[in-house]
């Protein structure tokens, strides 16, 4: 039996990246939807933040292995190097940027609102 975290990567494997591609942002998107309903109705819970994080967590572990899989299917065998790289720098940009913009939008619009405008850009 396969330890979990190789999982992702064998679907990877067996279906191509693009149907992992293909639910991985839904996925993303209902999940900050649901955050940002439950903080905007106030009826998030501790709990309830813990598991959307789990659930970040599994869809990110399971769209980004698929996310440099395509990567290295765009490009020449002899650039898959650079193309993984770059799309790495990409994501972790993003990270480190988006966060950032929200803390700085917070202080005028309130935290779930951001939440579920959030989602629609990961459609």
């Amino acid at each position: 039996m396969l330890p979990n975290f190789l999982l992702p990567e064998q679907v990877v494997r067996q279906n191509g990246s693009g149907p992992v591609i293909d639910l991985g942002e839904p996925g993303n998107s209902v999940l900050a939807v649901t955050l940002g309903v439950l903080t905007v109705t106030g009826a998030v819970r501790l709990w309830m933040v813990v598991v959307l994080a789990l659930l970040f967590g599994l869809t990110s572990a399971a769209d980004n292995p698929a996310r440099q899989a395509f990567a290295s299917e765009m490009v020449p065998p002899h650039q898959v190097r650079n193309a993984v790289t770059l799309n790495s720098i990409l994501v972790n940009s993003a990270r480190a940027v988006g966060p950032a913009m929200v803390a700085r939008r917070s202080g005028a619009i309130k935290t779930g609102s951001t939440s579920v405008r959030m989602s629609s850009s990961l459609v």
